[in-house]
């Protein structure tokens, strides 16, 4: 898609946090890569004219890379509250809250909050989202519906689904098949959380699994 951007302002590529002095004129092509960068003092070029496209008048704002959300989870957003407050205010009973709402979930209300949360994040200049997901559900509904929500947004985000087991790996029944379920229905990394264990010893283990599940497919680790 071809975009003009006017009256930005842009960084130093060689002094991170220093602003360049003036503002400046950005061109896009149609394979999406820069194909002009140039001052912008207000007044048209008529050699240069913009070619057909988006035409976006940045007002003085900062032109950058789109920042990245590197942990978020998607499918617990918006859920404060329901089905009851977290009274002490611990992470403790935050996951039993949790545990009680999953039961209720669909892929309706999952891809409606997600989706939400997603624009309010590429409204602020976030176009690169890793969410964890928990996978300690035996019907992974919010994991379907999230890889749904990953491929209506790919055209404008990247979003990596972590495969996250929140009611632990070897202490939920099924935890590890279940892991391994969701590593086979897309998810793009591998979770673990082993201070949520039943003991230290199944803690270290679950790593191993984590582990080597991630090595069998390719895939990151990336746990609590």
């Amino acid at each position: 898609m071809r975009m003009t951007v006017r009256g930005a302002r842009l960084l130093h590529a060689d002094r991170p946090g220093v602003l360049r002095p003036g503002l400046y004129e950005v061109r896009v092509g149609p394979d999406g890569r820069i194909a002009r960068i140039s001052p912008d003092d207000g007044r048209a070029d008529p050699s240069h004219p913009p070619p057909a496209g988006v035409l976006v008048d940045a007002d003085g704002g900062l032109l950058t890379a789109p920042f990245v959300e590197p942990h978020i989870h998607l499918d617990t957003a918006l859920t404060a509250g329901d089905p009851r407050p977290n009274a002490s205010g611990t992470l403790w009973e935050g996951i039993a809250c949790w545990s009680a709402r999953k039961r209720t979930l669909t892929r309706e209300d999952v891809i409606a909050r997600a989706t939400e949360v997603l624009r309010w994040q590429a409204a602020q200049g976030v176009l690169h989202v890793r969410t964890h997901c928990d996978v300690t559900d035996p019907e992974l509904t919010a994991l379907d519906a999230l890889l749904e929500v990953r491929d209506r947004v790919r055209e404008f985000m990247t979003l990596q689904i972590t495969a996250f087991p929140q009611e632990g790996i070897l202490s939920f029944p099924r935890g590890e098949a279940l892991l391994r379920e969701a590593v086979a229905r897309g998810a793009d990394v591998v979770g673990a959380i082993p201070h949520f264990e039943d003991t230290r010893e199944d803690g270290v283990a679950s790593l191993g699994v984590a582990f080597a599940v991630a090595e069998e497919h390719g895939l990151r680790v990336d746990a609590h």
